[in-house]
Formats: C-alpha cells, sequence, structure tokens
C-alpha cells in the first residue's frame, strides 16, 4: 500500500489566501492575464471576482479603510528573520521559483513580506524601512529593486528633500492586499499565541476589529470553499463558441 496525503483543517482553511492570489495574478500579472482559467461561483453560476469585506459590517474594504497597530505578540522585530539569510539575492521576479514568480517575490520570504507590510502600513522612505525592520541595507535595496520591476511600488521624488527618494504602492501594490489581509487572518486563527494577536486591524467603517470575508462581485453572498468551481478553459471556449 502506497501512503496518501489527505488536507488538514489548516490547509483547507487556506482557501480565501489561495483564491485572493489567483485572482490578483489573473487580473494584474500579464503573463496570465487571460491565461488562467477563471473562477465560478456554484451558487450563482456566474464567473466571478471576488471581493473583499469586513465580516462584521459586510461592506467592501481595502488597506484605506482598514487602520492596524501591533498586537501583544507582534512588532517589527518579529516579522523579519533572526539572522540574514546566505541565500543569494535575487533582482529578478523571473529568479523566483513556482507557477507565480511574482506573488512568490511579494511572499516568498519573511524580508519582502515585511517590507510590503510596512509599506501597506504607510512606510515609503528607504531609511524607514531600514530603521524599521532593522534590516540590511543590502536586502532592502534588493526587495525594493524586485518590488518595483514587478510593478507594486513606484519610485518617486521625495516632496521636500530632492536627495531623497520614496517608494510608494502603485493600484497593483494596493490590488495585494486582499492576499495579505487573508493571510494574517489565517495565520492568527491557526497559530494563535498566549500573549494574543500579532497586529490589530479595525476598519474604519464600522469600528470592529476586522476579520476579512470574501464576497462574489455577481450576486454579493459570501464565497465559500465548497461554492468556488475552476472554469477550464474548453469550457469557457464553448461558451463562447
Amino acid at each position: 500500500l502506497r501512503a496518501g496525503y489527505l488536507p488538514t483543517p489548516a490547509c483547507r482553511a487556506l482557501w480565501p489566501v489561495l483564491v485572493s492570489i489567483w485572482h490578483w495574478e489573473r487580473t494584474w500579472v500579464d503573463d496570465h492575464v487571460g491565461t488562467l482559467p477563471a473562477m465560478q461561483h456554484r451558487r450563482c453560476g456566474n464567473d466571478f471576482a471576488p471581493q473583499l469585506h469586513c465580516s462584521d459590517c459586510d461592506t467592501a474594504a481595502d488597506v484605506g479603510s482598514i487602520t492596524a497597530t501591533w498586537g501583544p505578540s507582534g512588532g517589527w522585530q518579529r516579522s523579519v528573520p533572526r539572522a540574514t539569510t546566505r541565500r543569494r539575492l535575487r533582482s529578478s521576479a523571473a529568479d523566483q521559483a513556482g507557477f507565480f514568480p511574482q506573488t512568490m517575490a511579494i511572499f516568498g520570504n519573511r524580508y519582502a513580506a515585511a517590507i510590503i507590510g510596512a509599506a501597506l502600513l504607510g512606510t515609503r522612505r528607504f531609511s524607514d524601512f531600514q530603521s524599521r525592520l532593522d534590516a540590511p541595507a543590502a536586502v532592502i535595496a534588493d526587495r525594493l529593486k524586485v518590488f518595483c520591476a514587478i510593478g507594486v511600488l513606484q519610485a518617486a521624488a521625495h516632496p521636500v528633500r530632492s536627495d531623497w527618494s520614496e517608494y510608494h504602492l502603485t493600484p497593483k501594490g494596493l490590488a495585494f492586499y486582499p492576499v495579505v489581509a487573508t493571510a494574517i487572518d489565517w495565520a492568527e486563527s491557526t497559530y494563535l499565541s498566549s500573549e494574543g494577536p500579532a497586529l490589530v486591524q479595525t476598519h474604519t467603517t464600522c469600528g470592529a476589529d476586522f476579520v476579512p470575508s470574501l464576497v462574489c462581485d455577481e450576486c454579493a453572498q459570501q464565497l465559500t470553499a465548497g461554492s468556488i468551481e475552476i472554469v477550464p478553459h474548453r469550457d469557457i471556449d464553448a461558451l463562447n463558441a
């Protein structure tokens, strides 16, 4: 008999993260626009795009409607590796392994994830990224270069100091927030800390602690793992024939 592998509850709970990644890739990554199959909502029968909502008030949420503060088990120093990696720095998204190299460029290591998280929390200047993360300058520079290359950050002149550069999230970068929000929610739910949460997020629209949910943009119903189906290209071609 051969050993089998079954998904654990933690694995099954990852579906909102995976759906968010799938949607971001097929919307914003040139190599996947028009090539990744669509997702269909079984409840309404339509191809859909997941919309990020607040579970408490059931209204749309984005990074602009969320405030975040560190919780008891969080902090900049806890969000980065304890020691500098010895692996060679990679300055090209094409060097990243996997089917979704741009997602891996953002989430592929803790430094990259911490830098994109800092950007979502409003960090703009190189020196602020370095001081908050207490990371080597070469690591910060490499990640910022990669993020600019794949179009999630854009370098801009500082409004006051011409010798400083700022890094602003592009629409593509802001659109990655549902991936971050669902990943944080999964981590907080799966790896409970006795100290308390690492990050406390508040939905400013309703004032409640932010717990993300995904909603079908076609029927406005909350999505579930069992209600989502990948539509093969051959089915799409047949419908359009």
